[in-house]
Parts: C-alpha cells; sequence; structure tokens
C-alpha cells in the first residue's frame, strides 16, 4: 500500500510506501523516512514531521500545523555615495597638495636667490656665454656655407653649367634696335613618332584619341609643311667679352609667369625661355591628371608635383645655366619639354612658322648669337657666332638640318 507524501525540501509530491522504509525525492534527491501514522488514516495525504531545526526552516507551527508566512532576508544597497564622496575627497587632497608644492618650490628658488647674489650672477654669465656661444655656431654656419657656394660655383664652372661671371661696367650703349629672324629647316624632313601605339595602352585614352591628327605625333619636331619654319627653337645672345651685358634705360616688362598646358597629348608649347625673375607655371585645362617633374640640377633643385584638373602650380626657376632644365610627365612617358633660364632679356622661341624677334638689342656691341633645338643641340657649338647689330631692323635667315642616324 502506498501514501501520497510531500518532499519537506522542495514539497514534490511522492507516492511513497507505507512500511517506513525511507523515501527519496526523485526531484531534490533528498531522502527522508516517513513518522508512523495511525492506520485508521489510511488514504489521507499526509506530510511527514520535521524535526524542529527542519520545522523552523521550513515555517510549520507545531502546535496547529499551519504554515507561517516566509520573511526574506532584505540585502544591503552598494555604497555608491560612500565610494564617490572619498573619491573626491582624495582628488581635493591632490589638487591642494600639487598647489602648495607648486607656491613652495617658486617662492623657494626666489628666496634662494634673494639670499645668495653669487647664484644669480652665476646665473647670468652662463645665460652670456651660451649666447655668445650660439652667435659662433651661427657665423661658422653661415661661413661654411658661403664656402660651399664657392666651391659650387667652381665645380659648375668647370663643368660649363653655368656662365662665367662677367666683370667690370657694361658698354655704354646710346641706341637700340630689334633683331628679327626665321630658322628653316634644311634638307628632308625628319622621321616622326606616331603616339598612338602608346596612348592606346594608356587609361586615359578615350581623352587622348579625340586629339587632332597633329597632336598623335611626337612634338619634337614641328615643321610648317609650306615655309618649312622650325618651331621650337630658342635663339639668345651672350656677351662676346668678360663685360656683362647693357640693359635697355627702360626694358620690356615680361609677363609675370610663362607657363606650359597639355591640351591633349603633349607639353604645349615644347620649348619654352623665362627670365630668372619670371615664374614658371604648369596649367592643367584637361580632365585627368597629369605630372610636373622638373629636373633643375645643382642649379634649380629637382622637384615632382601633380597638377589636378583646372588647377596650376608654379615654380620659382631663378639660376641661369649654359643648358636647359628637362621636364617630364611621370603619369605619360611621352610628354616631355625643356625650360630656358636667362638672366637677361636678349632670347625668344620661334613659333609655328619658325619667326622670333628680340626687341632692344644694343647697336654697335659685339655680341654672340646661339641657336638650339632639342633634336640637334647648339647650331654653331655653345660658343655660337659673333654678332652686330648695325641697324635698326636687322633680320637674319637661319637653317637647322635633322642629324642623321
Amino acid at each position: 500500500m502506498s501514501v501520497a507524501v510531500m518532499c519537506p525540501q522542495c514539497d514534490e509530491r511522492i507516492d511513497a510506501p507505507s512500511d517506513g522504509e525511507p523515501v527519496r525525492c526523485p526531484r531534490c534527491d533528498h531522502l527522508f523516512t516517513l513518522q508512523p501514522r495511525d492506520p485508521y488514516s489510511d488514504g489521507i495525504q499526509t506530510r511527514p514531521a520535521l524535526a524542529g531545526s527542519a520545522e523552523r526552516k521550513r515555517g510549520v507551527d507545531a502546535e496547529d500545523d499551519r504554515p507561517s508566512p516566509r520573511r526574506d532576508t532584505p540585502k544591503a544597497p552598494f555604497p555608491y555615495t560612500a565610494i564617490l564622496i572619498l573619491a573626491l575627497g582624495v582628488v581635493f587632497l591632490l589638487l591642494i597638495f600639487s598647489l602648495g608644492f607648486n607656491i613652495w618650490f617658486i617662492l623657494g628658488r626666489e628666496v634662494g636667490f634673494q639670499r645668495n647674489p653669487a647664484a644669480v650672477q652665476a646665473q647670468q654669465v652662463a645665460l652670456q656665454q651660451q649666447m655668445q656661444a650660439q652667435q659662433a655656431a651661427d657665423q661658422a654656419r653661415a661661413d661654411l656655407e658661403a664656402a660651399r657656394a664657392e666651391l659650387l660655383a667652381a665645380d659648375r664652372l668647370r663643368k660649363g653649367l653655368a656662365p662665367l661671371p662677367q666683370k667690370g661696367k657694361p658698354v655704354d650703349v646710346r641706341q637700340w634696335g630689334v633683331l628679327r629672324g626665321r630658322v628653316r629647316l634644311k634638307g628632308a624632313m625628319p622621321a616622326r613618332v606616331d603616339l598612338r601605339d602608346q596612348i592606346s595602352r594608356h587609361v586615359d585614352k578615350d581623352h587622348f584619341l579625340k586629339a587632332p591628327e597633329e597632336e598623335l605625333w611626337d612634338s619634337l619636331w614641328r615643321v610648317h609643311p609650306k615655309t618649312k619654319g622650325v618651331a621650337n627653337v630658342v635663339v639668345f645672345l651672350q656677351a662676346a667679352g668678360a663685360r656683362p651685358l647693357p640693359l635697355p634705360p627702360e626694358p620690356r616688362k615680361p609677363p609675370r609667369d610663362v607657363g606650359i598646358e597639355v591640351p591633349f597629348c603633349n607639353y604645349e608649347p615644347r620649348a619654352l625661355a623665362i627670365e630668372s625673375r619670371q615664374d614658371f607655371i604648369a596649367r592643367n585645362k584637361s580632365k585627368f591628371n597629369w605630372c610636373v617633374k622638373i629636373l633643375g640640377g645643382e642649379l634649380n633643385g629637382n622637384s615632382e608635383v601633380i597638377v589636378a584638373p583646372g588647377q596650376s602650380k608654379k615654380f620659382k626657376l631663378q639660376s641661369p645655366g649654359l643648358a636647359p632644365i628637362p621636364v617630364q610627365c611621370s603619369c605619360h612617358n611621352w610628354m616631355t619639354a625643356k625650360i630656358w633660364v636667362f638672366d637677361h632679356p636678349y632670347f625668344a622661341v620661334t613659333n609655328k612658322d619658325g619667326e622670333f624677334e628680340i626687341p632692344q638689342v644694343p647697336k654697335n656691341v659685339d655680341l654672340r648669337l646661339l641657336v638650339w633645338h632639342e633634336a640637334t643641340g647648339f647650331i654653331d657649338g655653345k660658343a655660337g657666332r659673333a654678332y652686330r647689330l648695325a641697324e635698326d631692323l636687322d633680320t637674319l635667315e637661319l637653317a637647322i638640318e635633322a642629324r642623321k642616324k
């Protein structure tokens, strides 16, 4: 015969035998023993009696067998306020300590210097010695730079990179004239390079291939089909002796800047000349980026920038030389140009018809005329040819011949 009981630990209802054997709760695994009972109470659900300590834990009243209400022990709140007050107190103490230490340090130094004049005097002497040492170092640095400049100038003269220094006063000139001329191609037309093969492999090919026919060929040789005038030829004058070139009393005012553009596939112009007081400017009016890589060398330095569409970049090229400055494009390796820098206004670059003009040339003065093209170099060598302007207007016909490979 079984009887229904309840586990004293978890209140699970259990059907247990009534023979007094220990019962194990299948829910909480608690083992307990049924208490003796009245035989006439068969069929009545009973609850095993617990020991005194167990009864107190379960809250059962021994007199009337009625459960008493359960009371939970309240938990103490976390002491946030106390911890915050403690942290603020520590910060306040640190601030007071820092302020007091700074006041003590400053007043202590002042009092120490007032009580010890020798320390003040020693500090002043040390400051004076430091200033003297700095002045000596600056002077030594300036002397070193001057010596380097002299050595560099001597090396440039030895290598033929810079013109010889001219001494004395310029020749007294009272009259000035104009030198005009044209440079024509002598002989057969040189072979030209078709750029379509290189352009077709470039990412900007869609824009380049829209260029006019003339732009799709290398711009080294630009020859007028009728007159055979050669463009991009640089013509300039130099002093024949050691005395510098005379300048006109009212020299022409050149443009503030001279520059190049890239309408399609080439730098335009390919050859240009500027005075040292002018700025070289690169303008980008196209829809793609292109580079300006200036190889100025020892005289003007090297630089490379990317010119974005609609932007321009200025460069200072203030050191004249006996050779042009190469300009390249790292984005489009077939693009190139040459820049001449002069310290006088007696130069010109031929236009598309091969024509040039140099105004305000001194009359009756011995000069040297030099003619240069990128493909041929100097026509008459670096010394040029003797030239003397005798009239108000002089017109020259010059010839240039392509070198045979």
